[in-house]
């Protein structure tokens, strides 16, 4: 059984009388696979990035620790 918030709730049922769903368990299907896209998009865009990050390194495209370390901290102090 899944609770919903009335503000969830009254959304779907809008939906539903907009005859946008056929009833209040396609729109939650719709709303989890739309979820499990976002999700997956989130962990490619991740994995390439790292991806990217590894080849950098491996291009000796980098900057030493203490250089960055640095660097963010001059930003950090700038943002205070």
């Amino acid at each position: 059984m899944i609770e919903l918030s009335s503000e969830h709730q009254h959304f779907i049922d809008a939906q539903v009388a907009a005859g946008i769903f056929r009833g209040p368990s396609e729109a939650i299907g719709e709303a989890i696979e739309l979820l499990r896209f976002a999700v997956n998009s989130h962990q490619l865009e991740t994995i390439n990035s790292i991806r990217a990050g590894m080849e950098d390194a491996e291009a000796g495209r980098t900057k030493p620790l203490a250089e960055v370390a640095a660097s963010i901290r001059a930003q950090l102090q700038a943002r205070l």
